[in-house]
C-alpha cells in the first residue's frame, strides 16, 4: 500500500480545533446524505413504505455501530494514546469489508422471509451493507492519520452523489426505498474511489482481516459488547414498531427521529473529536465531571432550541418533505425533544470511560443502561405505538442519564481509593 502523502497536523490546540471542524463537516454531509435519504424516501412512499425502509434502515445502523466499534474505533484510540506503531490500515478496511459481507448475506436472505415493500427493502440494503462498511473505516482511517480535510471530502462528495442521483430520479419519476438505497450506496462506492485516488487502497484479503482482529482483539471485544447492546437499545424499535403496530408506526417514529437529524449531526460528529480531546485532558490532570457538564449543556441547549424551531414548521412545509409521514412525526415531537435535551450524561459519561481505556467500565454503564433504554420504548411501542415508543425513549434518556451520572461518581471513588 502507497503511504499517504499528506502532511501530518500539528498536535498543538489550533490543530485539534481544525481536526475538529474537519470532523464536524464530515458528519455534517454524512449526515445531510442520511437525511436527504429518508426525507426523498418518506416524500415520495406511503407511510407503510417508509415504515418498510425504516426497518432496513435501523438494520444498517445497527450492523454499522457493531463493525465501526470492531474495525474503526480502534484506530482513533490508538491515535490519540499517541501509538508510535503504523496504524494497521488494510487490516482495518478488509475486517470491514468482511464482517460487512457476512451481515449483508444475512440481511439478504432474511428478505425470503418477509414480502412486499420489506422483502424488497431487506434485499438492497443486504447488498448495500460491504460498501458502507468500507466507507466508514476509510474516513475513521484518514481522521486517525490526521488527515481529516480528505475524511470530510469523501463525506461531501457521498452527499453531493447522492443529491445529484435524487434529482436524476425525480427527473425520470423513479421513486421508491429500494431505489433510493441504490443510489445512496453508489454515492458511498465513488466517495470509496476518491479516497483510492488519495493513496489508501482497500484490502480485501480476508488473511488482513483475521492478523488486524488479533492485534485489536482486547480493545475490540470489549467495544463490541457495548456497541451490540448499544445497536438492540437504540435500532431494535423500528422492528418492534413494525411488529406491534404496523410499517406505517415504525416510519411515523423514524420521521420524527429524522427531524431531529441535525442533533445527530452534532453528537456524531463531535464523539470522535471529544474523545480525542477527552484522552489528552485528562491524562494531564483535567476533569472528567468538566468534560460531562459541557458536553450535557451543549446538548440540552441544542436539543431544546431545534425542538422549538421545529413546532414552528408549517403543516404545507413538513407534508412537503415528509408526505403521508408527516402526521405522524410531528405528533412525537414533544417527548423527542425531551429526549435530545436529556441524553447529555448517557453519551458524554462513556467518553470519559473510553478516553480513560476504562472500556470494562464502558460495558458495565451499558449493561445498566440497557434495560431502560430497551424495555420503556418497548413497552411503550407494544401498548401506545409510535406515541408510547417516542415517550418511553424520553423516560429513558432520564433514567439512563441518571444512572450514567451515578456510574462516574461511583468510578471516580474507586480512582481516588486505588
Amino acid at each position: 500500500m502507497r503511504p499517504l502523502k499528506t502532511q501530518m497536523e500539528p498536535t498543538s490546540r489550533r490543530g485539534h480545533i481544525q481536526r475538529g471542524a474537519w470532523g464536524l463537516v464530515s458528519q455534517s454531509a454524512s449526515t445531510a446524505g442520511n437525511l436527504a435519504t429518508a426525507i426523498f424516501v418518506a416524500s415520495t412512499s406511503s407511510a407503510a413504505a417508509f415504515g418498510a425502509w425504516s426497518v432496513g434502515y435501523a438494520v444498517a445502523l445497527g450492523v454499522l455501530t457493531i463493525v465501526r466499534a470492531v474495525c474503526s474505533t480502534p484506530l482513533i484510540l490508538d491515535d490519540a494514546a499517541g501509538e508510535s506503531r503504523l496504524i494497521p490500515e488494510r487490516g482495518a478496511i478488509s475486517s470491514s469489508w468482511w464482517l460487512g459481507s457476512i451481515a449483508g448475506v444475512a440481511v439478504a436472505a432474511s428478505s425470503l422471509l418477509t414480502h412486499g415493500h420489506l422483502s424488497q427493502i431487506l434485499l438492497v440494503f443486504g447488498i448495500s451493507l460491504p460498501i458502507l462498511m468500507v466507507q466508514d473505516s476509510l474516513r475513521y482511517l484518514l481522521f486517525a492519520r490526521r488527515t481529516p480535510a480528505p475524511a470530510a471530502a469523501m463525506d461531501v462528495i457521498w452527499l453531493v452523489v447522492t443529491i445529484a442521483g435524487f434529482l436524476v430520479l425525480s427527473a425520470l419519476h423513479l421513486t421508491g426505498g429500494a431505489t433510493a438505497t441504490l443510489v445512496w450506496t453508489l454515492g458511498a462506492l465513488v466517495s470509496c474511489g476518491y479516497a483510492a485516488a488519495r493513496g489508501v487502497i482497500p484490502s480485501l484479503l480476508p488473511s488482513h482481516a483475521l492478523a488486524y482482529l488479533r492485534q485489536q482483539r482486547w480493545v475490540s471485544s470489549r467495544l463490541l459488547a457495548d456497541s451490540i447492546l448499544n445497536s438492540i437499545s437504540t435500532q431494535a424499535l423500528p422492528v418492534v414498531l413494525a411488529l406491534s403496530g404496523g410499517l406505517a408506526s415504525a416510519g411515523a417514529l423514524r420521521a420524527g427521529q429524522t427531524l431531529f437529524g441535525f442533533i445527530g449531526v452534532v453528537v456524531a460528529g463531535l464523539t470522535p473529536v471529544m474523545t480525542a480531546e477527552a484522552v489528552r485532558d485528562l491524562r494531564s490532570g483535567g476533569s472528567a465531571w468538566r468534560l460531562v457538564l459541557v458536553w450535557s449543556l451543549l446538548l440540552a441547549f441544542l436539543g431544546g432550541l431545534f425542538g422549538s424551531i421545529l413546532y414552528t414548521i408549517p403543516d404545507s412545509v413538513g407534508i412537503l418533505a415528509l408526505g403521508a409521514s408527516w402526521a405522524g412525526a410531528i405528533a412525537l415531537l414533544l417527548p423527542l425533544t425531551v429526549q435530545a435535551v436529556l441524553r447529555g450524561p448517557l453519551t458524554g459519561v462513556p467518553i470519559v470511560f473510553r478516553a480513560r481505556l476504562q472500556l470494562n467500565r464502558a460495558l458495565g454503564l451499558r449493561l445498566m443502561t440497557a434495560v431502560p433504554s430497551l424495555a420503556l420504548p418497548v413497552v411503550g411501542a407494544i401498548g401506545w405505538q409510535a406515541s408510547g415508543a417516542a415517550w418511553g425513549i424520553a423516560a429513558s434518556a432520564l433514567i439512563s442519564s441518571i444512572m450514567a451520572l451515578i456510574w462516574l461518581r461511583v468510578s471516580e471513588g474507586r480512582e481516588v481509593s486505588q
